[in-house]
This record gives C-alpha cells, structure tokens and sequence, in this order.
C-alpha cells in the first residue's frame, strides 16, 4: 500500500490526471483491498451514480480517480473526496478522456422535470451567506 504526503501549498487537481496506467494502477489497488477497506483508505464513500467499468468489473469512480492522481503524482498524493467532486462534467468525463468507458446508473442524475432541493427554506437562485445556509439546512 503507498502512502503519501502532501507538501503544504501543492496544489491538485482533478484535471493534472493524463496517465491512463495510474487509474489501472487504483484499479490494482482497489481489487487487493476490497471495495471497503479501499474506499475507508481514500475517504470516499460508494459511489452512487457513475462507475469505472473494466474487465466486466465496476469501480467506484470517484474514488479511483481520487487515488490515481497519487499513482501519477506520488509528490502531491492522492485526491480525498473535499478536493472535488465527482460527477458526469469531471470524473466521466475525464475517465472518458482517458479511454475508459464509465456506466452511468439512474442515481446519476435526477429527472430534469424534478427539481432536487436540500431544504424549503432556500431559493433558487437566491444568494446566501454560510450562515444562512447553515440555519436553513
């Protein structure tokens, strides 16, 4: 199992990941750990709406790509879940990138006639402070 450190002010991000080998690398990482243990090490949880598929198996995303960047920048380390945000505009799209297909589930994205909200006190396109959405949520 690596480990990593991250220097202070380096920076990451989702989009510095180019190397295909460092996904197949979490891939590796992922099947000798298990789903749980593998997940719990990175700090993400399942994944609910887009998964990695290879070799007929399904991989949660997210957390592949997560780990992958440590794969290909050992300096920097892995990408834990608050560094960013999974989803069809960047991990699917960067995986796809990549070359990899990603299956997308119902979960992945709510019905465009049913708007999802967090609470009945917010607007949309209200503007809030984090107070405020704090108190209302």
């Amino acid at each position: 199992m690596l480990e990593y450190q991250v220097a202070g002010d380096a920076q990451i991000a989702l989009s510095d990941i180019t190397d295909s080998t460092a996904v197949l690398q979490a891939a590796k990482e992922f099947d000798a750990l298990g789903r749980e243990a593998f997940l719990a090490h990175y700090g993400f949880g399942k994944a609910r709406g887009y998964f990695l598929l290879l070799d007929g198996k399904r991989y949660d995303s997210t957390a592949i790509m997560g780990a992958a960047h440590g794969y290909q920048f050992p300096e920097k380390g892995p990408l834990r879940a608050a560094d960013f945000s999974g989803g069809d505009a960047t991990v699917k799209t960067k995986l796809e990138q990549l070359g990899f297909t990603v299956e997308s589930t119902p979960a992945a994205k709510p019905p465009a006639s049913q708007p999802q909200y967090t609470s009945s006190s917010l607007q949309v396109g209200a503007v809030y402070t984090c107070e405020q959405i704090a108190e209302a949520i």
